[in-house]
């Protein structure tokens, strides 16, 4: 059930792994490479909300602007916060 609002999504250059943001603790990390996208990863932050997303050229790393200030730093292949 997702209930929350989407504040913001950037698609990864690959044009198959979308990340989204929004009213809740968790970026929800989306494989659109099949017929039904389905979730890949939830990584989940103790920001309240997420309101943008940024990330880095190459891809490795999102940056998200939290609730609570500050902003997260992910590192998207070990899906962990840096």
């Amino acid at each position: 059930n997702r209930d929350n609002y989407i504040r913001s999504c950037k698609l990864l250059p690959d044009g198959r792994t979308l990340i989204v943001g929004g009213e809740a603790s968790t970026l929800t990390i989306w494989d659109l490479a099949s017929q039904t996208p389905r979730i890949k990863a939830e990584l989940t932050s103790s920001a309240p909300a997420c309101y943008a997303l940024a990330i880095s050229p190459d891809a490795k790393v999102c940056f998200s602007c939290c609730s609570d200030g500050n902003i997260a730093v992910w590192d998207l292949h070990n899906q962990t916060l840096v």
